[in-house]
This record gives C-alpha cells, sequence and structure tokens, in this order.
C-alpha cells in the first residue's frame, strides 16, 4: 500500500517550489512449510525445546550435500517521507535547493536457520563425511532460541544546494553539496545489542536489560549501555559531519557541438545503519550455542541421538558474539570518470574512463580469534573463554574500480535503432559483500586483513552488449502501406522487435577446504595453499573439471597428496589469494515482439511477447571449489538464471496483454 501527494506552486517565471509526501506499507508473511519440531520428532534427535515454529534442521555433509531454512514472518515495513525542492534561475545560474525527510518503521520476527539445531559432518573421524553422518558423528552442531520481535526505528535528514552555471556557450560547470544527517536506527523496546571488547561483555540499551533471555547463559556478562559507556537506545554514534561535495562539467570542442567532453567527480555516502541495526538483533535477547565434538579414550564428547548435551561435567557449548565499533563512520564513495563524445557521420561514438574509490567499508573479524601458531588450540587460548567467536565489525575496507567504457549508437530513420558498448573493468577489494558491509563471515585472520585483497567477485573483466529495436515499416506513418484498411493496418501494421545480446567473461570464486584447523585457531577449514609452477586451469578444461585441483593443497599436505587425511602442524592460514580463479563467461540472447492496437482515440491493447535466453544457451555457474573432495571440487553442477526468467536459467516464454484507457 502506498500513497503521495504533491503541490507545485510557481512564485515567478523564475521561481518554482515543489512539495511531495508519501506513506509505504509493505506487510509479508515469509516462513517455511516444514515444522522442524516434527522432524527432530521422528528423527529422535533431544535437546531441542523449540516447537511450533516455521522451520528445519541445518545439515551440512561435505563435499555431498546440505539444507539450509530460514524465515522471516509477519514482516511490515512503514515508510513516511516528505520532499521539498525548490528551482531558481537567474542569469546564466539554475539553482535547485531541497530537503528530504524520512521515517522509517521496520517491524519484523526474524528466525535463525539454528532452531532445530545444524549439524555439520566433515570427515573427521572417518575420512569420508558422509560416513560421519552415518556414525552420528558431527563436528560441530549448534542451536539458537528465537529472539522477540524487532520494531527498529531510523530517521534520516537530507539537505542539497546545486548550481547549474552555463559559463560560455561552449562551457557548462554544475557544481552542488548534500549533507546526510541519518542517525542510528532504535529499537522501540531498546532490544539490540553490541559487544565490548574493554568489558568482554554484551551491551544492551538501558531499558533493554529487562528483556533478557531468561535462558540465557549465565557465564555471559551482559552491561547496560551506561556502565559500558555506549551511546543509549542505538549504541552507536550519531556521525553529523557526512557532507559531500560533486562537481561536473560539459565542454563543445567544437561549435557545432558534434564533440563533446564530459568530466565529473564527486563524493557519495551510503545509509547502513539500517543494515548494521538488523545485525544487533537478537544475542541476549534470543540465545544461540556453538558445539565442538572431541574423541576422548573412544568415547564421542557429542553423538546422535544428543549432539547438544555433552557428558556430565563436561562443557562443549560456547555462545558466539557480535558487535560493532560505537564510533563508526559512515563509509562513502569517491567517483569520477572523464568522457568524449563525438558524433561521426550518423553514429554517436562515447570513450570513457570511469573510476571510484570506496572508503572505510565496514569489515569484520574475529577478535576472540588467537594467534596462528603450531600449539594446539584450546579454550584457553580464546582472549574471552565465554565466547566461541566475536566478529567485530569497523571501518577499514575499501575498494577500487577502474573501468574504459566504449559504447555507439545509430539511428536509422523511424524504423531501427542500434547501440552496443564494451567495458573493460578491474574492481579489487578486501570487502567482498555489495551493502557496504562484510556481514557473510569475518575475514580469515584477524591479523592480516591484507591478505583479503582481490577481485571482486561480482565484477566481469570483459562484459560486451548490444541492443537493436526495429520497428516494422508499414503501416499508418510510416513508408509502406500507410493507407492501408483500418483492419490490415491492425493486423501487419506498428510490429516492433526488439533484441538484447550480452557477452561477458565469468565471475571469480576462491577455492577452499574443509574439515581441519591448520592454524590451530579453532578456524575449521578456509583457502588452501597455492603449488607453486602449478597452473590454475587444466589443459583440457570443461564443466566437468573447470579448474585444477592439483594446483591446491590442505596447508600441511605435501604437493604429491594435496588432500591429505592428516596434514602437518603448520600453524597457519592458507596462502590462497581471494577470488583467484573464474567461472565460465555468460552468453545471452533475449528478444521481443510487441504491438499497439489502437481500439479507440484514448483506448489502446498492448501486446508483448518476450523470449529470455531465445536461444536456450546454458550459462554455466560455480563448481563447488571444495578441495578436500577433488572428485566434485572442479565440477559445474549448476546453471546461471537470466535476469528476465528470474529464478530459471533456460529458455522461457512469456506473453502479455495491457489495456490502456
Amino acid at each position: 500500500m502506498s500513497g503521495i501527494l504533491s503541490y507545485s506552486h510557481t512564485f515567478s517565471a523564475t521561481l518554482f517550489n515543489e512539495i511531495r509526501a508519501g506513506i509505504s506499507r509493505d506487510i509479508s508473511d515469509v516462513a517455511s512449510t516444514l515444522q522442524g519440531d516434527k522432524i527432530i520428532s521422528q528423527v529422535g534427535l533431544q535437546g531441542i525445546t523449540n516447537s511450533g515454529i516455521p522451520g528445519q534442521p541445518t545439515l551440512s555433509i561435505t563435499g555431498l550435500t546440505g539444507t539450509n531454512s530460514y524465515s522471516i514472518h509477519d514482516k511490515a515495513l512503514l515508510n513516511y517521507e516528505v520532499t521539498d525542492n525548490v528551482s531558481w534561475t537567474r542569469g546564466r545560474h539554475a539553482f535547485k535547493f531541497g530537503a528530504d525527510f524520512i521515517r522509517d518503521q521496520n517491524n519484523q520476527n526474524y528466525l535463525p536457520n539454528n532452531l532445530y539445531g545444524s549439524f555439520n559432518f566433515t570427515g573427521r573421524y572417518s575420512g569420508v563425511a558422509y560416513a560421519d553422518f552415518l556414525l552420528g558423528l558431527p563436528q560441530t552442531t549448534g542451536l539458537s532460541n528465537p529472539a522477540p520481535s524487532s520494531y527498529l526505528r531510523g530517521t534520516m535528514w537530507n539537505f542539497y544546494a546545486q548550481d547549474q552555471y552555463k559559463v560560455t556557450q561552449r562551457l557548462t560547470l554544475s557544481y552542488g553539496v548534500r549533507w546526510e544527517l541519518a542517525a542510528p536506527y532504535t529499537d522501540k523496546f531498546g532490544r539490540t545489542f553490541n559487544y565490548s571488547p574493554a568489558a568482554g561483555a554484551l551491551v544492551v540499551p538501558d531499558n533493554g536489560i529487562q528483556f533478557i533471555n531468561p535462558l540465557f547463559p549465565k557465564n555471559v556478562k551482559v552491561l547496560t549501555a551506561t556502565q559500558a559507556g555506549y551511546p543509549d537506545n542505538s549504541l552507536l554514534d550519531f556521525q553529523k559531519h557526512n557532507i559531500y561535495p560533486r562537481i561536473g562539467l560539459a565542454y563543445k570542442v567544437t561549435s557545432n557541438g558534434k564533440m563533446v567532453i564530459r568530466a565529473g567527480y564527486g563524493l557519495f555516502g551510503n545509509t547502513v545503519y539500517g543494515t548494521i541495526a538488523r545485525s544487533m538483533e537478537g544475542g541476549p535477547f534470543g540465545g544461540s550455542e556453538s558445539f565442538f565434538n572431541s574423541i576422548t579414550n573412544g568415547a564421542a564428547l557429542l553423538k546422535f541421538p544428543n549432539p547438544f548435551v555433552p557428558e556430565a561435567g563436561q562443557v562443549a557449548a560456547f555462545q558466539s558474539a557480535s558487535g560493532f565499533n560505537p564510533h563508526l563512520t559512515v563509509p562513502y564513495l569517491q567517483q569520477w570518470n572523464v568522457t568524449l563524445e563525438k558524433q561521426i557521420g550518423t553514429v554517436g561514438v562515447s570513450v570513457a574512463y570511469v573510476g571510484s574509490h570506496a572508503v572505510s567499508l565496514l569489515y569484520g573479524r574475529n577478535i576472540n580469534q588467537p594467534m596462528p601458531s603450531t600449539t594446539p588450540f584450546s579454550i584457553n587460548a580464546l582472549p574471552n573463554p565465554n565466547f566461541n567467536t566475536v566478529t567485530w565489525y569497523e571501518n577499514g575496507g575499501s575498494q577500487r574500480y577502474n573501468s574504459l567504457q566504449v559504447s555507439a549508437a545509430k539511428r536509422l530513420g523511424k524504423t531501427v535503432h542500434f547501440s552496443a558498448g564494451w567495458t573493460w573493468a578491474k574492481d579489487l577489494t578486501d570487502q567482498s559483500d555489495n551493502d557496504w558491509i562484510y556481514a557473510d563471515s569475518p575475514i580469515q585472520n584477524q591479523f592480516n586483513r591484507a591478505a583479503e585483497w582481490g577481485h571482486n567477485a561480482y565484477t566481469p573483466t570483459h562484459r560486451f552488449y548490444a541492443d537493436a529495436i526495429f520497428s516494422l515499416p508499414v503501416g499508418r506513418n510510416q513508408r509502406y502501406l500507410s493507407h492501408m484498411p483500418r483492419v490490415a493496418d491492425g493486423l501487419i501494421g506498428g510490429w516492433r522487435l526488439s533484441t538484447i545480446v550480452t557477452l561477458q567473461t565469468g565471475q571469480w570464486f576462491t577455492p577452499v577446504f574443509d574439515g581441519f584447523d591448520p592454524s590451530n585457531t579453532n578456524t575449521i577449514g578456509g583457502r588452501p595453499d597455492v603449488i607453486a609452477g602449478a597452473p590454475l586451469y587444466p589443459a583440457n578444461q570443461s564443466i566437468n573439471n573447470w579448474f585444477n585441483t592439483a594446483a591446491f593443497k590442505i596447508p600441511g599436505c605435501p604437493d604429491s597428496n594435496p588432500a591429505c587425511d592428516n596434514p602437518a602442524n603448520v600453524g597457519r592460514f592458507g596462502n590462497s589469494g581471494v577470488n583467484i580463479l573464474q567461472t565460465p563467461g555468460m552468453k545471452n540472447l533475449d528478444l521481443a515482439l510487441m504491438k499497439e492496437f489502437q481500439i479507440a482515440e484514448k483506448k489502446i491493447l498492448r501486446f508483448q511477447t518476450t523470449f529470455s535466453d531465445a536461444l536456450n544457451h546454458p550459462n554455466f555457474g560455480y563448481p563447488d571449489g571444495d578441495i578436500s573432495s577433488p572428485d566434485t571440487a572442479p565440477v559445474i553442477s549448476s546453471t546461471h538464471s537470466n535476469y528476465l526468467a528470474g529464478s530459471s536459467s533456460s529458455r522461457v516464454i512469456n506473453f502479455s496483454l495491457r489495456f490502456q484507457f
């Protein structure tokens, strides 16, 4: 549901004002159709008390299969926005001023994916992951309690001023500044949390302490914001100095305007507080535990049907926590471009250098991770033994993008329009998430962020596109048969055909291994070692053998046996870089056929059919990538979906009719 009110007023021929107010409300209920307690009852697992909640157990068998389940239900998003814009023309100047107010209300109930347990079988005990599963011997397990519904509230103020100044007939300057005041989100009942490294404790708003889950472990210290010295309610500082200038110019090299140089530079902020707030939910208001298995005198600490509760007197459960530096600054992007545009005959050509530098991106590191060493890991090595991992998010990540972009467009009368373009890009970053926050997982080694620098997984090196629109030159107002009878014109006149061709190189991915902790930091798996001199790709490359698994080894394994069962104690992480391998490229052709039928003066029937992936060409996805299973690691068994076809990865034909009156 949404609605907008707008009011415009002209004060004079040079002064104009418009104010708009809008509201939108989105209610959705997305949930798993499975009831996890019924599954648990049938399997006979013990130690799980959650019931009546949508979801299922989460299972991972290395190199074979896995399941995952999460749901967000009772979700209600309410957004209010008021915008005012003033336009004022004076001489050679065209000024614009404006303000924007947004009030965001986000109510939802998030269910973690291990309400009915998570079970990770890696082959640690039998040598084969599936055999461990049959024996009921997981390497790690996890369990969560649901947190109460969240009621997040955020307020944003934005102000801007800009001027377009026509210096001469050939030179135009545009410059301006934007000030963004985005306050950190708060929860209506104070049910968010943070972490204090100094106190080794969780931190909640002062009025949120009363909502701590009674089942939350008593050995974990929880402080109020006042006790920890954190800002109350939001637990984050309100940064008020987010000022972003921009400048651009356009210069006509020739008096006829057929050659133009354009250039621009600007700073652009990103409102990250909504994403951050959703990461600060749960914690002591819900609670989760991680369990680590071990074998003592032939007896497993954790085994089915009791994979959570260890033998009396033994401890296997740990809390995991996350936190955000309370003094975070807002990440921002520096963006620049220089473009030469020229008309050559009837073809318009553009050649541009486009670059950007993202600064102060957020990344996570496990500050409870000990220094890598050859000393076998023990709980006593953890800086805070009450926790398993403590993922700490702070500024420091960056991204650098540089590209050459060439495009051309041509129009042939009323019937044909053609355009094409090619981009050659290099995109390097140490923060692999596209939401400005590296929230997927912490970096491999908290003491070495430089090792995370590599290709952005989602940016191809080369990308070419071409599109064309062809109008059949037959029918009313066309070159041929423009005076044909109305019925005939309705049948054969006015048809249009459009095509889009996309060709691009593959995306980037990182090889991994599983089942071992070569760094002795309680980090199971990670990036492998690269074997010097070994080619990354096989000579007979195919989707069944996409990369050379023999070019990588589990740290501590010999080159001759890269996926050995008993690696040497090397006391370090793997030396492989991030995103050093590429997936297959993409080739795609889409077609669309459309026509409008003029039924009456103001009544139009529009027909359209689209052919997504018209040639039914498969575009393959990522290989498994886990060298611990060398037989399946280089195999690609999935395809990319087409952006026009939704989740489908093959040809899809759609028909549509639209009646406009």
